[in-house]
């Protein structure tokens, strides 16, 4: 149930959440029914991750990094270019077999990743691609000045920053 999901949460990590109330919510099962007071809580989280699995008691707000990942494939496949994801965290190839499945859905092959031990080492050795690369796992400052260097050294490279991350470095990236 979500309560002890959001209590396994509260004791492996830190997090932010956007919340607000509904008023005149259904509340209960279907035999006992009552309109009242819910709350909507929309986890932020500090780095991207994958939720796997349909939650029927969870409503997400904000996009999941899973739909992130379904969007820039499609945008992938209908500006017919590459995709991949490179990985600064443990969890790459988890992203890279979630991108790969979204391609699938599209009839496309594709998607994939490449693991590296920071997003500014794997930039620093990226080729002027003229496809999409997801970065997962921006964690400092160099990443974010690796990032404008790489874009103002390609001519058609795209970089794609999943929510967690801009929220997280939004500040550092405009200044960069």
């Amino acid at each position: 149930n979500s309560t002890a999901a959001l209590q396994t949460l509260h004791t492996e990590k830190l997090m932010t959440a956007s919340a607000g109330t509904v008023l005149n919510t259904p509340i209960g099962g279907s035999a006992t029914t009552v309109t009242g007071l819910g709350v909507v809580i929309d986890p932020v989280e500090l780095r991207p991750r994958l939720y796997g699995s349909f939650r029927r008691d969870v409503v997400y707000v904000s996009p999941t990094y899973d739909q992130e990942l379904h969007a820039l494939a499609h945008l992938a496949v209908s500006r017919h270019v590459g995709i991949s994801v490179l990985s600064a965290l443990e969890d790459g190839p988890e992203v890279g077999a979630m991108l790969t499945r979204s391609m699938n859905t599209f009839g496309q092959e594709g998607g994939g990743h490449r693991s590296v031990s920071t997003i500014a080492d794997g930039l620093a050795t990226q080729g002027d691609t003229s496809g999409i690369t997801i970065l997962h796992g921006i964690t400092n400052a160099a990443d974010v000045t690796a990032i404008a260097g790489y874009l103002a050294r390609t001519s058609s490279g795209v970089v794609a920053i999943p929510m967690a991350h801009l929220d997280a470095w939004y500040r550092e990236i405009v200044a960069a």
